[in-house]
């Protein structure tokens, strides 16, 4: 990587630097404590909303000391696990299960001795749209009654909502389960989040001649537009303020269209915004680096693989999304600043006066 000034770089100069100090020991990170109850987080889930919030969750449980595993429901057809718990997040489709949890709702309506999960304990949380009346929760409703009938016991009561966040009946839920899976363990420590915290992440630059294709994420595939019409009147006077497309896309060779296919549109951050991110961390969009991970830790973007800042802050990080309390939370963790640290602190109380400040300050004000 070549060497640029400090202006050109940003105010983090020598976060784009792989060298150290011969005979200086980089400091190390704090990992963090756990007494490692085993957590199995499954989901079941086509358009992804199921499994984003199980993702999270798990994320979520490792920090509070759990040895966790994700994965698919079908992943785990006749084996759920008998120590530490499960929690289960599921979509219905009209009643149906998702794509990847058919074959194990399929196994539990199959025949189960009545102490097939005696020694099972678990949660479950369904995602739907409250429209579809006749089918609303259906299958994460299933679920639970299965396997609270063949012996599992839950540790905290089925909980459902209609959006990707976490909103407090899965906050609730979330704790309830971990302190009824944590029954009996003795914690060696709070298991709150520090600065000094191990990263998730580990940057390493490379250079650019190094550079390969990341894979896709999630088993799409790209496709070309190739028509963008838009079929509201825009001409005055009787100009609408609507606006509906007709959008053709070219299947690329070797995919048809099936019924009940979906397509994704993956927006792009502003080139503008990209660059300033970028440098305020001490890079260049063009500079490329490999995102490393922790050993048995998930990760969401991109990692094993070199890639080009620009393209990271692009197409994998949300740049523009008003920040969570749980996100302002977490920079309150990380901030040394006297007069910034109390403010932020301000916004993510328990209490409805900090919801409130919120919900002005931040979410309308965005």
């Amino acid at each position: 990587m070549r060497p640029r000034g400090d202006k050109e770089r940003g105010a983090f100069a020598g976060a784009a630097t792989a060298s150290a100090s011969p005979g200086i020991a980089a400091p190390r990170a704090r990992t963090r404590p756990g007494h490692n109850t085993p957590l199995l987080v499954l989901h079941g889930s086509n358009l992804g909303t199921a499994e984003e919030l199980a993702t999270r969750v798990a994320d979520l449980a490792e920090v509070n000391g759990f040895a966790t595993r994700l994965a698919p429901l079908d992943d785990l057809v006749g084996q759920l696990p008998e120590q530490g718990g499960v929690l289960i997040f599921c979509a219905s489709y009209n009643g149906a299960p998702p794509d990847n949890a058919t074959e194990f709702v399929k196994w539990l309506r199959g025949d189960l001795s009545k102490d097939t999960f005696a020694k099972v304990r678990y949660a479950v949380f369904g995602c739907g749209n409250s429209d579809w009346t006749a089918t609303y929760q259906s299958i994460p409703r299933l679920i639970d009654e299965k396997l609270a009938a063949h012996g599992a016991r839950a540790v905290y009561a089925r909980a459902r909502a209609m959006r990707v966040v976490i909103s407090t009946p899965i906050r609730d839920m979330v704790r309830g389960a971990f302190a009824g899976l944590r029954e009996g363990v003795r914690a060696r420590s709070s298991f709150s989040r520090s600065a000094d915290d191990e990263p998730l992440y580990r940057v390493e630059p490379v250079a650019p001649t190094t550079v390969s294709a990341v894979a896709l994420l999630g088993g799409a595939a790209p496709m070309k537009v190739v028509a963008n019409t838009e079929l509201q009147n825009k001409t005055a006077p009787n100009a609408s303020d609507r606006s509906t497309r007709h959008i053709e896309v070219q299947l690329p060779a070797g995919i048809s269209y099936r019924v009940g296919d979906h397509l994704s549109i993956v927006p792009r951050n502003d080139p503008a915004l990209v660059d300033s991110v970028a440098r305020r961390f001490g890079f260049l969009p063009a500079d490329q680096v490999r995102l490393q991970v922790a050993e048995g830790r998930r990760a969401q973007l991109p990692a094993g693989e070199p890639i080009s800042v620009g393209r990271l802050l692009t197409e994998f990080a949300e740049l523009q999304q008003v920040a969570t309390r749980k996100q302002i939370q977490i920079m309150s963790e990380h901030t040394r600043c006297p007069v910034t640290k109390p403010k932020l602190l301000s916004l993510v109380g328990e209490d409805a006066a900090s919801a409130e400040r919120y919900r002005v300050e931040i979410f309308r004000a965005a």
